[in-house]
């Protein structure tokens, strides 16, 4: 209904993709490039609601700028405040794109989980095995949410496997490197689990596969496609001067390209989701051997 009352300029936006609405279930996300067409975007909405007896809540509204300095004001023209984060669906935005303060916040839910659990670890009663599932439930459910659509840099990565393997230790009754001589890569082993950034990997290659499955219409291959093919969509754009950020749909695609053998394969394969699956699974079994000899050499060089 908000669409409709839109102004004929705005449906133009609307329809190109400067102008957006993400819906679930009793909230919204509106994305602009112009601050007057979110405004009259956001009127709409409110004037929509009103005629089912419905207003929206001022006081939950958060606005979220991105490299620009324009106001943007409610339809009683009084000014919304920026912030520099928000949370949306459970996840932390940032006002740089960037994961950092999300991943900090999920180590931290993740570790007060752990921490609550702290006598079920020690329970000798209860089998490692056993243990290793209510870990896997519990706490990395947590910490591994949202994560997929993200991409991790070095020290993110080494974070997120760092908590991983010192969880296991407990779990496993086994002491840190320095006095047990147990490498990571040893713990892995011994419990049977894979790093957690190659199970992270996993869910980004399997999404991708997912996204561009989608038609060319979907807003998430729009935004992360160019049209009929598998090109990042920021290949429509001209690039700043300086040197490129890591984006999800260029990093996550290098690694489907190596898991299809090539970028002709890739296209062919990943329209059949089952194919696919198969594809990624071997791959990350390659990964995981091949960061567990890194492990190996490096306690060697030690």
């Amino acid at each position: 209904d908000a669409a409709d009352m839109l102004l004929p300029e705005d449906k133009e936006l609307l329809r190109d993709g400067s102008l957006a609405e993400l819906l679930y279930a009793d909230d919204m996300l509106l994305l602009s490039v112009s601050a007057s067409s979110l405004e009259r975007f956001l009127k709409a909405v409110s004037t929509a609601g009103a005629m089912y007896g419905l207003e929206l809540h001022w006081g939950k509204l958060q606005l979220l700028k991105v490299r620009c300095t324009t106001a943007v004001h409610r339809p009683d023209l009084s000014g919304i405040d920026a912030q520099s984060r928000l949370m949306y669906l459970g996840s932390l935005v940032t006002d740089d794109g960037s994961i950092s303060g999300e991943l900090a916040r999920r180590l931290g839910m993740a570790t007060g989980e752990f921490k609550k659990l702290s006598r079920l670890w020690g329970h000798s009663r209860l089998g490692r095995v056993r243990k290793i599932e209510i870990f896997n439930a519990v706490v990395l459910s947590v910490l591994m949410y949202g994560l997929a659509a993200a991409w991790l840099n070095t020290s993110d990565r080494r974070k997120l496997n760092g908590f991983h393997n010192r969880c296991l230790r407990t779990i496993w009754g086994i002491k840190a490197a320095y006095y047990s001589r147990v490498s990571n890569a040893k713990v892995l082993d011994v419990t049977g689990q894979r790093p957690l950034t190659v199970l992270l990997q996993k869910q980004q290659l399997l999404l991708y596969g997912r996204v561009a499955r989608r038609s060319d219409e979907d807003i998430m291959r729009a935004s992360t496609f160019c049209p009929g093919t598998l090109r990042p969509a920021t290949d429509m754009y001209i690039r700043k001067v300086g040197r490129p950020r890591l984006a999800w749909t260029s990093e996550v695609g290098k690694l489907a390209i190596q898991a299809a053998g090539g970028l002709q394969r890739l296209e062919e394969t990943i329209k059949d989701e089952h194919a696919w699956r198969n594809i990624v699974e071997t791959l990350l079994f390659y990964l995981q051997l091949l960061l567990m000899r890194r492990c190996l050499n490096a306690m060697i060089l030690d």
